[in-house]
């Protein structure tokens, strides 16, 4: 396993011969394989970050700034507004109240354009 993306496929794979997912997870054979499974996921999480943070300074965003975001359905054009914050070391976006079925968050991506600049 060189890649966390293999490690979940050898899992899958592995709790296939076992009565159920989590009787794997029991398994003596999923416990030696865990400290490598745990590390390939730190690696990984530590790159999506690191790829996060690269595409928002592309976009000459940071932390702070009011984004928005138009989401196009076949009738209409709903606009997201909100403020670009952190959690675990992730850009997200603070939504502004009332929008998006109450949630109070959601995940920024490179769709989130700089508020004011349309």
């Amino acid at each position: 396993m060189n890649t966390y993306a293999e490690a979940m496929t050898w899992i899958n794979e592995r709790a296939e011969s076992y009565k159920s997912k989590n009787a794997f997870y029991a398994s003596e054979e999923y416990r030696q394989a865990k400290p490598q499974i745990d590390t390939l996921y730190a690696a990984a999480v530590r790159d999506a970050t690191s790829a996060a943070h690269n595409a928002l300074e592309e976009m000459g965003l940071q932390v702070g700034d009011r984004v928005y975001y138009d989401y196009v359905t076949p009738w209409s054009v709903i606009p997201y507004t909100g403020k670009i914050t952190m959690r675990k070391g992730m850009p997200m976006v603070k939504l502004d109240a009332g929008q998006a079925n109450e949630r109070r968050s959601t995940r920024w991506h490179r769709g989130w354009k700089r508020e004011g600049v349309r």
